[in-house]
């Protein structure tokens, strides 16, 4: 996930693991409030340790965003 004015204007979209260039796309958007859900084409990427899949999270729980909006 990153904010979507980082990505939506770039001809192509590389996450950097490893020294490795991966290729990325946008899977889903919310422009109101500026988060694009990235989807890469090789399964590669874990999670960062101590936090738990998406698939494990519950409507009403805390979930937190890092990010800078527009900056």
């Amino acid at each position: 996930m990153t904010n979507c004015h980082v990505v939506r204007r770039g001809d192509a979209i590389l996450l950097l693991r490893g020294g490795r260039r991966l290729p990325a796309a946008i899977a889903a958007a919310d422009l109101a409030s500026d988060r694009c859900l990235l989807q890469v084409a090789e399964p590669v990427l874990r999670a960062v340790p101590g936090l738990r899949a998406p698939r494990g999270l519950r409507v009403g729980e805390r979930g937190y965003a890092i990010g800078a909006p527009r900056g």
